[in-house]
């Protein structure tokens, strides 16, 4: 066996730990305390005693792994819900800090996620951490004030835990992002622009500077609607589409097109990489270039979880350009995961997207080769880019189907058409969405007819969208719960890892 075998096995240990301890999340605190020292420590014995034999040596090290993961969940987890801001639920605070991302301007407010520094409660006790933030909070307030990031703000408002909303746990979704509570509609004095920033701020202030300029880009030269969805697809700036429009974007199956997702990254970092090829560059140059790029662009649309995690697994795919192990994607699959998850283990439980763009990728890469040699061999070898566009969203829409139903209580039955109809677009309506409004910062004239054929495109998409939330009966509601979500997961599996086995071909079918 292989470093890298072992590396890969040491990985899926991981990723598995932090499932566990997902599951277990209510389960009695020391208990589980005990159980992860105790794992680490037996995984310490079994190194340290057999370290003559190999297979002993790798059980020991999977052992750490699965209680390093389980605790790195734990403390992410409890480093959030034991925070001070959350036992003063419902309390009048005066909170002084920094905005420490962009702001989200929406369509009907505005988001901060907002560094808290200071505390003073209606007492008069204060509470300050001059080394360590206190907490974050996420702030709503109106879209017409103007905030920035690194603004220092003085907030006075109602402290408020996010509440589950249905299935939907709120509280665990902002969790994962660090956010202990929220203030709504607060009190806010502007105090100061921070003068002290690092290279690392000073850097992401001029990103987001440019990215400020290509949004005026596509407002001025995109009507209304055509510009909310370049935003929030090229930008990430999903919050200023109206909800009638995202509203049919989820009937048709086609909110993935929208926001900024694996799929999106992806094709950014494809999109680059055979450009530079087009201009002479070498293959290895190309993959250091599109590397450097994805690095930007995920920057670019906000650092968003979605974006870095598929950044990580568009920058995998660079990197196995530059050390030539191109081919191998499900190993790639499994060390992005692994390093998402080592950045934020809260993830696999409470990031839908991370859910749906991993679940996608295994369709695409376990499922889809299947499905798109049987279609071939029923053709004769006819209409094949047809059959691979068929293929791979037959088997995306198979692998997210159960967890979209368990989230959603819906499923889009015209989600297959509609994703057919636009997946050709995609490549297009990225390529002119990212060119033109950087075109246009040089030469206003040629960035606006480059914006022409995007218009053009955004409009075919937004067709299709219209088209198919109005089909009658396009959505088909039901509930289903957890342990059936896995028993159709099981079933899932097994079937297709049956198949690459046994009938690799469909030939059973032929």
């Amino acid at each position: 066996m292989g470093k890298a075998d072992v590396f890969l096995i040491l990985c899926l240990i991981f990723i598995f730990g932090v499932f566990i301890a997902s599951l277990f999340i209510n389960f009695n605190f020391q208990i589980r305390i005990a159980l992860i020292f105790s794992g680490f420590i037996a995984g310490l014995f079994l190194m340290g005693l057999f370290f003559t034999k190999p297979n002993c040596v790798l059980a020991g090290a999977g052992l750490i792994f699965f209680s390093i993961a389980a605790c790195l969940f734990q403390y992410k987890y409890f480093s959030v819900l034991n925070n001070i801001l959350v036992s003063n639920d419902g309390e009048s605070v005066i909170l002084v800090g920094q905005v420490i991302r962009e702001p989200q301007l929406g369509y009907k407010n505005q988001r901060l996620v907002f560094s808290v520094e200071k505390i003073i409660f209606d007492s008069g006790k204060e509470v300050v951490n001059n080394q360590k933030e206190l907490g974050k909070v996420l702030i709503y307030t109106n879209n017409y004030d103007e905030y920035k990031y690194l603004d220092r703000l003085q907030v006075q408002g109602i402290i408020k835990i996010p509440k589950n909303l249905g299935q939907f746990d709120y509280q665990g979704y902002l969790a994962k992002e660090g956010i202990a509570a929220t203030l709504n509609y607060p009190q806010i004095a502007f105090l100061s622009s921070s003068e002290k920033v690092n290279f690392v701020q000073n850097l992401y202030s001029k990103i987001l500077f440019f990215k400020k300029l290509m949004r005026v880009q596509m407002e001025k030269n995109l009507e209304p609607r055509a510009g909310a969805v370049n935003q929030a697809m090229i930008l990430g700036d999903s919050q200023m589409m109206p909800d009638e429009l995202k509203q049919k974007l989820s009937q048709s199956g086609l909110s993935h097109a929208i926001a900024i997702s694996g799929a999106h990254i992806v094709l950014f970092s494809l999109i680059v990489f055979e450009a530079l090829l087009f201009f002479g560059f070498w293959k290895k140059q190309a993959a250091s270039i599109t590397l450097f790029l994805i690095v930007f662009y995920v920057i670019l649309v906000g650092g968003m979880a979605s974006a870095v995690r598929s950044g990580i697994m568009a920058g995998l795919l660079m990197l196995a350009e530059l050390f030539d192990r191109v081919g191998e994607n499900e190993r790639l699959l499994a060390i992005a995961g692994f390093f998402i998850l080592l950045q934020n283990p809260l993830a696999l439980k409470y990031d839908l997207g991370f859910q749906l763009s991993f679940l996608a990728m295994m369709g695409l890469f376990w499922f889809a080769p299947l499905i798109k040699n049987w279609l071939l061999k029923k053709s004769n070898g006819k209409w094949q880019e047809f059959i691979e566009v068929l293929s791979a969203t037959i088997a995306a829409q198979i692998f997210t189907f159960p967890i979209l139903i368990f989230n959603f209580g819906y499923v889009s039955i015209v989600s297959l058409l509609s994703n057919l109809l636009i997946t050709p677009l995609m490549p297009f309506l990225m390529a002119f969405g990212l060119i033109f409004p950087i075109i246009g910062l040089i030469f206003s004239k040629l960035g606006w007819l480059l914006s022409f054929f995007d218009g053009v495109l955004t409009k075919g998409l937004l067709l299709i969208v219209d088209w198919s939330a109005s089909v009658p009966f396009a959505i088909l509601s039901f509930q289903i719960n957890a342990w059936l979500v896995g028993l159709m997961y099981l079933i899932i599996f097994i079937f297709v890892f049956w198949l690459r086995k046994n009938f690799h071909n469909f030939e059973f079918l032929l």
